[in-house]
């Protein structure tokens, strides 16, 4: 080996070892140590809550999305809560966490949204707030603890959840870093809405999945005149397109119908709310809501592929494989969970049990 090989050889181990030791500087910059509070996304929950007589009770299953199996959720007592939506992933001691909406009446009636761990009730942190939320919030996707959901005045909003414990004061908003109030987002319209400009939105739903990573389903109301009088149609499922900072729609139309067209009054006899999202065994996407027509008592359960425009991109329901589920079975208003594979539905059948569905499109 000559002498410019063995000093070659020499400067290349220098730079390997010089780039190795910035490698490691810079990780122990972003990587915390000992009982920091990192999520995993590696790690995913793999569970979701179901309620009885939703949205209202204090009877609340933990689902395997696996295996189907239920057991009872304890949440911290003196208060009701509702609406609950498990986290999309775990702590680093493999803690399933939720958050949910409170209600107080101690003295004056306040209500806001609060993150629990599952294993022992513990209320990680809690937020108060003027609008009382109507709909189980979903999580914007690559966020840590920021949600979506519906609130009573028919908007969706945009929340980060504090954490640092529950400090008792139930009623003040969190503060980030520089001390200003965190306070909730209304999502603005970067577009037209549809109908007469005003619409109402509610049970928000934003899947992981990469291939939904800017849309989000929600049930959507269209206000429109009807025999000289302005009024909101039946809820109908919706897409969302959101904007990079999840702070705005850039666009939205149905997900069923010509494409492009809006449900016209005349379809204003069909129900549709509550959708859920899972990828099913073969990849495709699974998409299971309710639906109801005029006059109806209960709602029906109902399934679909979710696919995309050939043209848009945009999210459509396959109209080939639409099916109804479990026909007969008296549903109430409440969510339907998919189990992993997407290939059933679980549901509360009855106080204490839980129920499952098949779903089979026939793309699966």
């Amino acid at each position: 080996m000559s002498l410019m090989t063995l000093i070659r050889l020499a400067v290349l181990l220098i730079l390997g070892w010089t780039l190795t030791a910035l490698g490691i500087g810079a990780l122990s910059g972003i990587v915390p140590s000992g009982d920091a509070p990192t999520y995993y996304l590696p790690q995913p929950a793999l569970h979701d809550i179901l309620s009885a007589h939703w949205p209202s009770t204090q009877e609340h299953h933990l689902v395997d999305l696996a295996t189907g199996r239920s057991t009872p959720v304890h949440l911290p007592p003196g208060e009701d809560w509702s609406l609950l939506s498990i986290s999309p992933w775990r702590d680093p001691r493999g803690e399933l966490e939720a958050v949910g909406r409170w209600v107080s009446r101690d003295q004056d009636v306040a209500w806001g949204w609060g993150l629990v761990r599952l294993s022992d009730g513990a209320v990680l942190g809690r937020i108060g707030l003027e609008k009382l939320p109507t709909s189980r919030p979903c999580w914007i996707p690559g966020r840590l603890r920021s949600i979506l959901y519906g609130a009573g005045d028919g908007r969706l909003y945009q929340c980060t959840l504090p954490t640092g414990g529950d400090t008792g004061d139930s009623r003040e908003p969190p503060r980030d870093s520089s001390g200003q109030a965190a306070e909730p987002l209304p999502l603005a319209w970067r577009v037209p809405p549809p109908g007469l400009g005003e619409v109402f939105l509610a049970d928000p739903v934003w899947s992981s999945d990469p291939r939904l990573r800017k849309w989000v389903i929600v049930a959507l109301s269209v206000k429109r005149q009807r025999a000289g009088r302005v009024v909101f149609q039946q809820p109908r499922l919706w897409w969302l397109e959101m904007s990079e900072r999840a702070d705005a729609i850039l666009a939205a139309g149905p997900l069923s119908g010509p494409a492009g067209d809006e449900p016209k009054p005349a379809d204003d006899t069909l129900a549709e709310r509550l959708p859920n999202l899972a990828a099913g065994a073969s990849g495709s996407i699974h998409l299971v809501w309710l639906a109801r027509r005029a006059g109806e008592d209960s709602w029906r359960l109902r399934s679909a592929v979710l696919g995309f425009d050939s043209g848009t991109g945009r999210p459509r329901v396959d109209p080939d494989t639409v099916a109804s589920l479990g026909s007969g079975a008296e549903l109430a208003t409440a969510p339907q969970v998919l189990s992993a594979d997407g290939r059933r539905v679980f549901r509360v059948a009855s106080p204490g049990r839980i129920a499952s569905l098949p779903v089979t499109p026939p793309s699966d």
